[in-house]
C-alpha cells in the first residue's frame, strides 16, 4: 500500500511539471533560497532569474505589501511562494531588472504578488512590473509593448536598495530580507551615504550628481548635496536616466 501511495504521488508530481513545464513551488519559502546569494564586483546580490512567462504591467492600487502605488511607482510583483510563512519579509526588497531587447536596466521594489489563480504558470522565476518599469525597459518600443500589453522575456535579480533610492528616501532591505540602513556600496558600486528623508532628499536628475562612480566617500557626496535645491515635494519614486545603468549582458556581473 506504501508503494501506491509513494507512486501516485510521483505520477501526481510528474503531471504538474509537465502541464506546466515548471516544478511547483510547494515548500514554504522554497522560491526563497539563502544559498542563491552571491557576491557582485561591489557586493552582494542574488542569482539572476530569467521570465519564461510573458512579463505584464501592473494596474496599480494596494498591495500585499499594504502599500498604495500607481503607474508612477517602480513596483516589480513576484510568485506568493515569496510570501509563504513570513508573509511580509520580501516587502521593501529591491530588484534589478534587464530587458535583453533593449539593453535597458531598472530598479523597483517588491510589493506585490501574482499569478495566485488556479492553473498558474507563474513561477519563482517570474515577475509582473509597473507600468512606469515596463515602459523604462521598453525603451524606444514602449508604445509597442503597451500595445500588446506585455515584455517577451526578461532578466532579474535581488540587490542593494541602489544609491538613488536612498537619496530619495524609498526603503529598502537587503536581499536576505533584513533591513538596510543604505550605508555603503549598492550592488553596481555606487556609495550610498544613509535614507534621506524631508527637504534633505535629492531626485530626478540631480541624484546624478550624488550617485556615481567619482563619489569616494560620504562628506564628498554631502557638500555636493548642500548645493543643490532643496526637495519640494513630488514623486520620490523617479529613477534618473542618468543612474539607469543602461547595460549589454557581459556588464551584468
Amino acid at each position: 500500500m506504501k508503494h501506491f501511495f509513494l507512486f501516485t504521488a510521483i505520477l501526481a508530481f510528474i503531471s504538474i511539471v509537465s502541464a506546466t513545464g515548471k516544478t511547483p513551488c510547494a515548500k514554504a519559502l522554497e522560491c526563497d533560497t539563502p544559498s542563491d546569494n552571491t557576491l557582485t564586483v561591489y557586493g552582494t546580490a542574488q542569482k539572476w532569474e530569467t521570465t519564461d512567462d510573458k512579463v505584464f504591467y501592473l494596474a496599480p492600487g494596494f498591495s500585499k505589501c499594504q502599500v498604495n502605488y500607481t503607474d508612477q511607482s517602480n513596483v516589480v510583483c513576484v510568485s506568493p511562494q515569496y510570501f509563504l510563512n513570513d508573509s511580509l519579509r520580501d516587502c521593501n526588497e529591491w530588484v534589478q531588472v534587464y530587458n535583453p531587447d533593449t539593453g535597458i536596466v531598472s530598479f523597483g521594489r517588491i510589493l506585490d504578488e501574482c499569478g495566485a489563480v488556479p492553473n498558474s504558470t507563474f513561477g519563482c522565476n517570474d515577475i509582473y512590473l509597473s507600468k512606469k518599469m515596463f515602459t523604462e525597459l521598453a525603451g524606444k518600443n514602449a508604445a509597442e509593448a503597451l500595445n500588446s500589453g506585455h515584455l517577451t522575456q526578461v532578466q532579474w535579480r535581488k540587490v542593494v536598495a541602489p544609491c538613488w533610492s536612498a537619496w530619495a528616501g524609498l526603503p529598502g532591505k537587503f536581499p536576505n530580507g533584513t533591513q538596510d540602513d543604505a550605508h555603503g556600496y549598492d550592488s553596481n558600486g555606487f556609495l550610498r551615504c544613509g535614507r534621506r528623508s524631508g527637504q534633505n532628499r535629492v531626485v530626478g536628475a540631480d541624484v546624478a550628481q550624488v550617485c556615481n562612480k567619482n563619489i569616494k566617500s560620504c562628506d564628498e557626496a554631502n557638500a555636493i548635496a548642500s548645493k543643490l535645491p532643496k526637495y519640494h515635494g513630488g514623486s520620490c519614486d523617479h529613477q534618473s536616466k542618468a543612474v539607469a545603468y543602461v547595460a549589454q549582458t557581459n556588464q551584468l556581473t
